[in-house]
């Protein structure tokens, strides 16, 4: 009995200390889109990465700074999405935007940036160190934003995953 116990906790502590990685995918909390679906635009921020980096778009958009680009990186192409939290958030109302300066209709396709981030409101953020992304819900019924604001926020993962300094995305 007593070796027993011993097996079962050096066993537990050889895979606790080793950090088992994650398994390959998405925890998928959208309303319409599969898992196949979040694969596809996952393989597209791959292909983008893979042929041009582009490390500081908020930074150039919001203070005029020049763009930081860079050769793409084939690493990008074997980098797996490692369960990814893809959730859909309500979008913040129009009464609810104006206390940070925004005026837009409801939907309005904005929610709240947990800080840090480089903006108070946005269509959508991204955690990597925490394996999420959260989308305003209304672009989720609008396909051609829907695939670009997840296809960027995929870029985000993959650049973290692969050590790169994201400040700036």
């Amino acid at each position: 009995m007593v070796v027993c116990r011993a097996a079962v906790f050096l066993s537990v502590a050889l895979l606790t200390s080793c950090g088992a990685t994650r398994p390959v995918g998405f925890v998928n909390e959208t309303a319409t889109h599969s898992d196949a679906q979040l694969l596809q635009l996952w393989h597209h921020a791959q292909q983008n990465l893979s042929q041009q980096i582009y490390l500081n778009p908020v930074q150039h958009g919001l203070y005029g700074t020049p763009e930081n680009l860079l050769p793409g990186d084939a690493r990008a192409l074997k980098f797996n999405p490692r369960m990814i939290t893809v959730r859909v958030v309500p979008d913040l109302t129009s009464d609810q935007l104006i206390v940070y300066g925004v005026d837009r209709p409801s939907p309005t396709g904005m929610i709240v940036c947990p800080q840090p981030c480089d903006q108070r409101v946005g269509m959508a953020f991204s955690s990597p160190s925490r394996y999420s992304t959260n989308v305003a819900a209304s672009w989720e019924h609008h396909e051609p934003e829907w695939d670009y604001i997840i296809v960027y926020e995929f870029e985000n993962h993959i650049l973290y995953g692969l050590g790169y300094d994201i400040p700036w995305r």
